[in-house]
């Protein structure tokens, strides 16, 4: 039972990460199915991020939406408690242009990217989007986690296909 609730730590708050993913509906765009997002970050880049040892990364998947592309998920546990959460799903130009409405746009990643402070990073390369969300993520400037964020994000949207 002790193990089971750093996982549910990991795997309900990256469910957040919908509201990123799911708001705009995915038809028409590149099918993204085949990405496996615990390989869009290596434990090495994810214990930098941490600034310890990773503990557990685990794939999860969010409960399928009517119409949409399946959004795969990795979450990432170090052994301090902190997590963060690698999502990919396929995005169409339009629907990417009415998801960055309002948004800070982070230049040179992906085809076009933006941060939604303190933790979170989506960028968009090809019609694939990649979120990178911190969760427990205490300490330390926001302007520094953001850098680390985007580091993150780099990493994960170098290895798209």
């Amino acid at each position: 039972m002790e193990r089971q609730a750093p996982m549910r730590r990991i795997v309900l708050p990256a469910l957040l990460i919908l509201a990123v993913l799911a708001l705009p509906r995915f038809v028409g765009a590149a099918d993204a199915s085949g990405i496996d997002p615990c390989r869009l970050i290596t434990n090495q880049e994810a214990a930098a991020f941490f600034g310890a040892a990773v503990a557990a990364s685990a794939p999860s998947s969010p409960p399928p939406h009517k119409g949409d592309t399946p959004v795969r998920m990795c979450s990432f546990q170090s052994v301090n408690g902190k997590t963060f959460t690698v999502a990919v799903g396929a995005k169409t130009k339009e629907g990417w242009d009415r998801e960055k409405k309002g948004q800070k746009p982070i230049a040179g990643l992906g085809d076009e990217a933006y941060e939604h402070p303190p933790v979170t990073v989506v960028a968009w390369k090809r019609d694939v989007e990649v979120a990178v969300m911190g969760m427990d993520m205490t300490g330390g400037a926001d302007v520094a986690r953001m850098e680390k964020m985007k580091t993150l994000a780099r990493a994960a949207v170098s290895r798209l296909p």
